[in-house]
């Protein structure tokens, strides 16, 4: 008898071990960086932005580096990896109650209507699946540990930045309808979701579809 159920329990752990996990979610569609565009399309939308929240490492979507941005007010059907041109939502800092947010962002879908989106030691997790694509988890500058850890290294430089900074947890949460969660790819120097939560599709002005150098600013 006593066997009988070592056996039995043997099999139901094999049983376990095998069963198979979520797999991940993989985006290897979506671009690092959108396009230059020589012709802008009729009715679109001209921004400039001057913030670092979505810097990859060469100063990405600021009007500085790369001139101004072409946003799409009409496609509205977004997808996840999307950047977007949004009305920042209300937010008011506890620990930084100076904080004066700019009234537009340009930030990244990366959650869905009616998904449920966790973050767990730097990593997205959409309905437990790991969100496994390069917006998908903490960079400082396009960077992650390990690689930020080798430029601090090879650079003798004194990190600004603690492995902590890169292992941060977020509560699961669903996500409304008609709602995105957004990220900045920066995520230690982006105001995103984490903080003002998720981003009613009202207040999502258009898709970063291009930039154009030299073009004047036309914020809506």
């Amino acid at each position: 008898m006593k066997l009988k159920w070592i056996v039995v329990m043997l099999l139901l752990l094999i049983s376990t071990a095998c069963t198979p996990q979520p797999s991940s979610i993989y985006d290897n569609d979506t671009p690092y960086y959108v396009a230059e565009m020589d012709i802008v399309p009729d009715n679109m939308i001209l921004v400039e932005s001057y913030s670092d929240e979505m810097d990859q490492g060469k100063h990405h979507y600021s009007s500085k580096e790369w001139g101004t941005f072409i946003v799409d007010p009409k496609d509205r059907k977004f997808a996840r990896g999307d950047v977007v041109y949004i009305r920042t939502p209300e937010y008011e800092s506890k620990v930084n109650p100076n904080l004066d947010l700019p009234e537009y962002k340009i930030l990244r879908i990366v959650g869905l209507p009616g998904e449920k989106l966790k973050i767990n030691k730097g990593k997205i997790y959409i309905n437990n699946r790991l969100l496994d694509t390069f917006y998908g988890s903490v960079r400082k500058s396009g960077l992650n540990w390990e690689e930020y850890q080798k430029v601090v290294e090879e650079r003798n430089l004194n990190p600004s930045l603690s492995k902590d900074s890169f292992e941060i947890d977020f509560p699961e949460t669903k996500i409304s309808n008609h709602s995105y969660f957004l990220k900045g790819d920066n995520w230690w120097r982006s105001v995103d979701s984490i903080q003002f939560g998720e981003v009613s599709e009202d207040n999502i002005i258009g898709k970063i579809i291009g930039y154009k150098k030299d073009e004047l600013n036309r914020n809506p």
